[in-house]
């Protein structure tokens, strides 16, 4: 196990390189202070490829990474039940996707960021 300088740790796989005495790569898990966890691929020292990801706020996405981004097909969960299965692109919903509210109500469409367009639900 890795201890960083402020407390964050990371156990996992990582390798040397002459830049970087410490690099993550492969697989592993990085724990921060502030209870945020980051479990699943790394690549030169990024979050990158397959991960799941848990915030202090109960918030998690769980999908595809790439540099350090939700990128990629993914599923954002919020601690009220909500959640969003589709497509994101730097760390924002867009493209084909579904949410689902706290009551289980499907919406499906094409997201953009803020927006949904032809947003239609489902019985």
């Amino acid at each position: 196990c890795f201890t960083f300088p402020n407390g964050d740790t990371y156990e996992g796989e990582f390798r040397q390189t002459d830049y970087h005495p410490f690099e993550r790569c492969g697989y592993g898990t990085y724990k921060a202070c502030d209870g945020m966890m980051y479990e699943g691929q790394w690549m030169e020292d990024k979050m990158h490829g397959l991960g799941t990801i848990s915030f202090p706020n109960g918030s998690t996405y769980k999908g595809n990474f790439v540099n350090n981004q939700f990128n990629g097909y993914g599923r954002y969960s919020w601690p009220n039940g909500c959640y969003y299965d589709g497509i994101f692109i730097g760390n924002k919903m867009k493209g084909p996707g579904k949410f689902y509210d706290e009551n289980g109500q499907c919406w499906q469409g094409t997201f953009s960021y803020k927006t949904a367009l032809g947003l239609q639900f489902q019985l």
